[in-house]
């Protein structure tokens, strides 16, 4: 599932904030805000109050929630992100933007990345990241799953903006392995894989040594290697 925010795909906005709700539109740019989208072309982008004055998020949070995606199997969310938490005299920054998951139709919410209150990715710059769903304990991606992005002025009176870009959310099938046995991805199981499993030996629960998965490097993990021996 891929969302490029060229059209709008049935996102929603709420919350109390009493200006900078989220909206899709190509950024206006100037006054510390985005000057392009994601991909650094005059595109569409969601991004808080896309106006030319000074309207960044002020008391309270605008919430930006998708529709209900199917993501059954899917493994991992990636999107682009902007923010800046800032004010002039270098206080104030003690907001963030909050990456929230449902796996029931955003009956209830779970954090799956936050970003800021202070850090690099705080400055007003485009980023790229993604997140793994297994990371969330008890979380099971399905016909009901939802995002949502929440941006805030929650704390003391600063500026904060925000904008998203290039929604994905994506499926890595890791059950057909190119080269099994390849644990250094040389493209062949030679004297690195031997070493490796030696190394490893003994009780190893998810070792990539483990061959067999049964939580244990012994020799039916070596007997594994050397029937493989040799380029893939």
């Amino acid at each position: 599932w891929y969302d490029d925010s060229s059209t709008d795909t049935g996102w929603g906005v709420t919350g109390d904030a009493t200006d900078g709700q989220w909206e899709r539109g190509i950024p206006y740019g100037g006054n510390n805000r985005p000057q392009t989208d994601c991909d650094d072309t005059t595109g569409w982008c969601w991004l808080t109050d896309n106006a030319t004055g000074q309207s960044d998020v002020d008391e309270g949070q605008t919430i930006l929630t998708s529709a209900r995606i199917d993501a059954t199997n899917a493994t991992h969310v990636g999107y682009c992100y902007w923010y800046r938490n800032k004010q002039n005299n270098g206080n104030g920054e003690d907001d963030t933007l909050d990456v929230q998951v449902s796996d029931d139709d955003g009956t209830s919410w779970r954090t799956l990345y936050q970003v800021g209150p202070t850090g690099p990715d705080t400055d007003g710059l485009w980023f790229t990241t993604q997140q793994s769903l297994a990371s969330l304990s008890g979380f099971t991606p399905n016909d009901a799953f939802r995002i949502r992005f929440i941006a805030q002025d929650l704390g003391q009176t600063s500026r904060v903006e925000a904008a998203i870009d290039n929604i994905q959310i994506t499926s890595v099938d890791c059950s057909n392995q190119p080269c099994p046995g390849d644990l250094d991805g040389d493209g062949q199981v030679g004297t690195n894989e031997i070493l490796a499993v030696l190394d490893a030996w003994g009780d190893c629960q998810g070792c990539p040594a483990d061959m067999t998965d049964d939580g244990v490097v012994n020799v039916n993990d070596l007997l594994f290697i050397v029937g493989v021996f040799g380029p893939c």
